[in-house]
């Protein structure tokens, strides 16, 4: 894994300053990891969660993906989220998944 900070666009225009480079086993996993938090109700919440999104609407929203499924646009709190399995050194701003090959 390996961050960037290349700015990239999403659909709606919102720029995001921090990508982190998986491979798509990578993201398979996160994606699981993600998708198991949602199904149990968010338990880690409190690790995560942004004090905006309390109610959970955004971090249990569909993950926007973009061109192709390359690029995953994240919340903070997704990416909070995301930060607690990959442990990088992650800024608390905007932050895409670039999924490589």
């Amino acid at each position: 894994m390996k961050i960037s900070y290349n700015k990239r666009f999403s659909k709606d225009g919102t720029v995001f300053n921090q990508a982190v480079s998986v491979t798509s086993k990578e993201w398979a996993w996160l994606f699981y990891y993600w998708s198991q938090e949602v199904k149990l109700g968010n338990p880690k919440k409190d690790l995560y969660v942004n004090g905006n999104d309390s109610n959970l609407s955004s971090f249990n929203a569909n993950l926007e993906r973009a061109n192709y499924s390359k690029e995953v646009f994240l919340t903070l709190s997704q990416a909070r989220f995301f930060n607690l399995d990959m442990k990088l050194p992650l800024k608390d701003r905007n932050t895409c998944i670039l999924i490589r090959d």
